[in-house]
């Protein structure tokens, strides 16, 4: 279906190879980003909840989107792109490969530009008992700027994170 005559166009097209059709082994790529998925979840349990490292998560969040490509890789071995600019003649993609080449430029713009301290990343370093103590001080100071939440001690709420109580519902 053309969207803008000789610029856009939306073309069904199975992507039974790596990104953007090209003819690598599938198996291979479909290890690779499960790797990188695993990195990243890593990564984001270990990461502090605060205002600092935001943008990080959100990166991460819109790099792991991109498992509905390994998802439908997996199940039905290829991937379904449609996007297709005729102008520069790009290779046809799909949403979820817009979101990670997205992200992916973010995240190198955050780790050139922004989170430039060593000490940005010293919660990769920090055991996990200190880990659980720094989120549970953090949400405290969340809960008592806040004023009106209370914060469930982990024998109320049964989790093993600290959980709020929002008296506004």
């Amino acid at each position: 279906m053309i969207l803008i005559k000789n610029v856009f166009q939306l073309q069904y097209l199975e992507n039974r190879g790596a990104a953007f059709d090209h003819a690598e082994p599938a198996v291979l790529f479909v290890v690779i980003a499960a790797v990188i998925l695993g990195i990243i979840g890593y990564l984001y349990s270990r990461m502090p909840y605060t205002s600092h490292y935001r943008m990080l998560r959100i990166c991460a969040v819109l790099i792991a989107s991109g498992s509905g490509n390994m998802i439908d890789r997996i199940r039905l071995n290829y991937v379904v792109d449609f996007f297709y600019f005729s102008l520069i003649d790009f290779p046809v993609f799909n949403v979820a490969d817009c979101y990670v080449v997205i992200a992916c430029i973010w995240f190198a713009c955050l780790i050139l530009f922004y989170y430039k301290d060593e000490s940005d990343f010293d919660f990769l370093k920090a055991s996990k008992r200190k880990k659980e103590i720094n989120n549970m001080e953090q949400m405290s100071l969340i809960s008592k700027k806040r004023g009106k939440n209370r914060q469930v001690s982990r024998r109320e709420s049964g989790r093993s994170f600290p959980v709020l109580i929002f008296r506004n519902f």
